[in-house]
């Protein structure tokens, strides 16, 4: 069997909520660990943008988990 993002498990959002946990860390490391210049700036927007998007990401997934789940308990109940 396949998954893809249309049919996510919760296994794809706990993924995706790591992923997000993970850019939150290398964002806050940069700030704090790095002073501003060129450099800085580059990896503030890159880790930004991506946790941004990760966390999108994983909400999507969640929303489309419940409304699966959802749809699986009005199923049953008919």
């Amino acid at each position: 069997m396949r998954n893809n993002a249309g049919e996510p498990t919760l296994g794809h959002v706990i993924m995706f909520g790591a992923a997000s946990a993970g850019w939150l860390v290398l964002f806050l490391i940069n700030l704090t660990l790095f002073h501003p210049g060129t450099g800085w700036w580059i990896r503030a927007v890159f880790s930004g943008v991506l946790l941004v998007g990760s966390l999108v990401f994983t909400v999507v997934l969640w929303r489309r988990l419940s409304k699966k789940d959802a749809g699986k308990g009005a199923q049953r109940g008919n």
